[in-house]
């Protein structure tokens, strides 16, 4: 028995390798697939070596062994295969996409374009077809107007079937037109759900830690939790596209797939980034009472600095979040901040440049008193924050939908309506996560030395 076991703790081991090593070869071909750096021949003859390589070291295996160990083996073997498998399903069912490839899957499906035979280099090439040529196109019998625009009627879930259009879900993706850091790229997200986000907060907080004598019982600290639910909204967007765009679907493909998310995540940003709404009806901004701590640049840090600029402002509210055992990461600026202090000059007229301010190569503003920038045009100018993002939470129910159908006189002009919509939550954790300046440059007033 004690040759058996070793023989069958040696195939396990060899089995172990076996596994790892076609883990490797999986790996690299599946890079190679996502990148097309390797043809569909190539492929599929390195998967048949490799199915071939498993045989064979299966057929070697029980050569070696005893019947009475057989059946060991083959519960090996099956595990063998499956993860194999697995990882086969799993790598080449996660082939990255791009939102323009999920457009022409969306709109594949739905029988309004074929792809063509041909292809122009790597760029796939499709074809439209009316809902009358198409095999699979979804019924478009229509017996009354259809407002696909009225965002309180329709959920971006609508069910599969409709007779008046069809919904596709599509991956969360971001696709800038502009040099804006969007929300999604600064602050946590999560996926949830319900149609609340919950967010766990420290309410109250007891340090009772301290130096105690022998025999003397530690002092009782506590923190009691609490969920604080934030409401989830929808965010839509609609475009309409003539027939005569679908017979270019190439070129309209292109443009939904920058246009889109661009229209979603901008219009996200400036509800998150706004001085506005209660949370029952429209998300609750960033700036709004109770989501921030002020800027004491009137009482703290007045008449503290000579020669103060906005650098200074940052710093000073960077220090009132740490005064305040706060970590703050990042600085939120509008544009024209931005241009201010790249336009700030020393004595000698040179542009400033210190440990203070730093620029990557291509002369962007990327930190200002160690904090990461924000670029964001709905931060409202003459305004900025300093917050630890950590504090803060985006919640996604429902990731980029798209809606195709007909809206209104659609039918007879000859149109189609096509909506993109998500829904998202935002919620912050500790206003004193936050300082927020209002006024920029008050601010740099109250804290100039004269």
């Amino acid at each position: 028995m004690d040759k058996e076991k070793e023989l069958l703790e040696k195939i396990e081991k060899q089995t172990s390798e076996q596994i790892g090593a076609i883990k490797s070869e999986f790996k690299e071909l599946v890079e190679k697939s996502h990148d097309g750096s390797i043809t569909k021949e190539e492929l599929d003859e390195r998967l048949n070596a490799i199915s071939k390589k498993t045989e064979e070291f299966e057929s070697a295996v029980n050569d070696k062994l005893s019947k009475d160990l057989q059946k060991t083996v083959d519960e090996l073997t099956q595990k063998f295969e499956l993860e194999i498998g697995a990882l086969k399903e799993e790598g080449f069912n996660q082939k990255p996409q791009s939102f323009r490839d999920r457009l022409a899957k969306a709109f594949e499906e739905s029988g309004y374009i074929e792809e063509k035979d041909t292809t122009n280099g790597k760029t796939k090439a499709f074809t439209y077809f009316n809902d009358k040529e198409a095999k699979s196109a979804p019924p478009m019998e229509i017996k009354s107007a259809v407002d696909m625009t009225t965002a309180n009627i329709y959920s971006t879930n609508v069910e599969a079937g409709s007779p008046f259009y069809t919904s596709y879900e599509l991956a969360p993706v971001q696709i800038p037109l502009n040099n804006d850091m969007r929300a999604m790229q600064v602050f946590p997200v999560s996926n949830i759900t319900t149609k609340y986000m919950g967010i766990i907060v420290e309410n109250t907080y007891v340090d009772g830690s301290a130096t105690t004598a022998e025999d003397t019982a530690a002092g009782k600290s506590s923190v009691l939790f609490e969920t604080v639910e934030f409401k989830v909204f929808k965010i839509n967007t609609y475009f309409h596209v003539p027939e005569e765009n679908l017979d270019d679907v190439d070129f309209l493909l292109d443009e939904l797939g920058r246009l889109a998310p661009d229209k979603i995540m901008t219009k996200l940003d400036s509800k998150i980034l706004s001085a506005s709404g209660d949370g029952s009806t429209d998300i609750k901004g960033l700036f709004v009472s109770g989501n921030y701590t002020a800027f004491a640049s009137a009482t703290t840090y007045a008449d503290s600095q000579e020669g103060a600029d906005i650098i200074d402002v940052i710093r000073k509210m960077k220090l009132q979040a740490e005064v305040a055992n706060y970590n703050v990461n990042v600085v939120g600026l509008n544009p024209v901040e931005i241009d201010r202090i790249e336009g700030l000059k020393d004595l000698n007229e040179n542009s400033k440049y210190n440990r203070i301010v730093k620029y990557d190569n291509m002369g962007n503003l990327v930190s200002v008193a160690g904090l990461r920038v924000m670029k964001n045009k709905q931060i409202t100018a003459n305004t900025c924050f300093v917050a630890d993002v950590r504090y803060q939470k985006i919640g996604i129910r429902k990731d980029i939908t798209m809606q195709i159908g007909l809206d209104s006189d659609d039918l007879t002009t000859g149109m189609r309506t096509i909506v993109f919509g998500m829904r998202a939550a935002y919620g912050g954790k500790d206003s004193g996560s936050v300082i927020y300046c209002a006024d920029v440059d008050t601010a740099v007033s109250d804290i100039n030395k004269a």
